[in-house]
């Protein structure tokens, strides 16, 4: 029969780190504050003093062994301390601060049952969702990777209890891409962005800041999840952040037809021949400007080719419209009125409406008439900026679209 009898060793250990009595081993931590322990109880317990202690590295000083650590705190040492003794350590009156110090500490002194245990302690505790930031904010800038894992796992199954934390305003940018970053996030991404808003704007005055500060975060959040109202209503005021291709790319994944990019003339150029190249024997297209210096779209809908030498096509189902995108609402839809003369086509010109109702001439100018269709602006002539065509497909048979 055997029996461990630990109770009055550990006592005795207890009465040992208390008393100090025949203390030989001198360290001096903190504001210079002096420790006395012993040099076998360190170095049985704890590898870094085993090294830090040995003969190669030290020298005694009268009979001690004396040695400096300035970038430990005294209390965290006195802990760390008692546990090489006693084995014991009260966690429960240890807030998070202490903890997270703590554990900085047993990990310069090498003792892994520590480490590991104050891992497991700040993951299994309530620790992890009452401060949630603040752990977050450490282990992005610590090598504790099984606490790193382990928490991010949390935040990804439960993120409310990091985005809705009172302190998620204070987040470290780097901390706050871990999250945002991971395959496994639970979470919507029109939340993400919103959440992102929401933290970006707590510590920027303009929108080149805004920009600045977002660039590297945004690439992590999926547009093309977002449902259309969810995009118009919290990305569209903030587009200017994205590159104008990711826009225009989201905005005809909500079309209910699939909108194939046949021409762009900052791509292929404003030359007639350059558009007949590409978007000839191509029915069901759409023609895109945008005005300069406004916020305004004008374009039209031609259901039929843009084959032709100098002919009017017939169609009852073209039309032209006005989009203001700042806010995505349609200004005006105007229908064919003269059917006979609703498409213009020729190789030596860019598209036309009608008979001059829309017409892209000379590159960059727009002229608008009154003639096939009813008047859709004011302006004859309009300064574009650019234009493009799309092609609609699976439309359906009669190629005919509502708007």
């Amino acid at each position: 029969m055997s029996k461990t009898f630990t109770s009055q060793l550990l006592k005795d250990l207890d009465y040992l780190y208390n008393s100090k009595d025949n203390y030989d081993t001198i360290i001096t931590v903190d504001t210079e504050e002096q420790i006395y322990a012993h040099y076998l109880i360190l170095c049985t317990r704890s590898l870094f003093f085993q090294r830090a202690l040995s003969e190669s590295w030290i020298k005694k000083e009268n009979r001690y062994f004396v040695l400096t650590k300035p970038n430990v705190n005294a209390l965290i040492f006195k802990i760390i301390l008692k546990y090489l003794y006693c084995a014991e350590i009260d966690f429960k009156s240890l807030d998070i601060d202490m903890l997270l110090k703590l554990l900085i500490a047993a990990d310069e002194f090498l003792i892994q049952e520590l480490i590991d245990f104050i891992q497991d302690y700040l993951i299994s505790s309530n620790l992890s969702q009452t401060h949630s930031c603040k752990i977050l904010d450490f282990v992005n800038t610590s090598l504790f990777t099984k606490l790193k894992d382990d928490f991010l796992n949390i935040i990804c199954e439960n993120p409310k209890i990091l985005f809705d934390h009172e302190e998620f305003l204070l987040l470290d940018k780097d901390a706050l891409r871990l999250v945002i970053e991971h395959d496994n996030l639970d979470m919507k991404e029109n939340d993400i962005w919103n959440y992102l808003i929401k933290w970006s704007n707590d510590r920027c005055d303009n929108i080149d800041e805004l920009k600045e500060i977002l660039c590297d975060l945004i690439i992590h959040v999926r547009f093309y999840q977002f449902g259309h109202k969810e995009f118009i209503n919290h990305v569209w005021n903030y587009k200017n952040l994205l590159q104008d291709s990711l826009v225009r790319d989201v905005l005809l994944c909500y079309s209910d037809s699939n909108l194939k990019p046949m021409w762009d003339i900052c791509v292929d150029g404003w030359s007639p021949q350059s558009f007949h190249s590409k978007c000839d024997n191509r029915e069901a297209t759409i023609v895109v400007t945008k005005i300069k210096n406004t916020t305004l779209l004008i374009g039209g809908y031609n259901p039929l080719d843009w084959n032709g030498i100098a002919t009017y096509k017939h169609t009852t189902n073209s039309f032209l419209f006005l989009i203001d995108y700042m806010d995505m609402s349609i200004r005006e839809v105007k229908y064919v009125k003269q059917n006979e003369s609703a498409i213009y086509c020729d190789s030596n010109c860019n598209p036309m409406f009608g008979e001059g109702d829309f017409y892209i001439r000379d590159g960059y100018c727009l002229k608008c008439k009154n003639k096939s269709y009813d008047k859709l602006v004011n302006n004859y002539n309009l300064a574009i900026e650019s234009y493009e065509v799309f092609q609609i497909e699976n439309i359906t048979k009669n190629n005919y679209i509502l708007v």
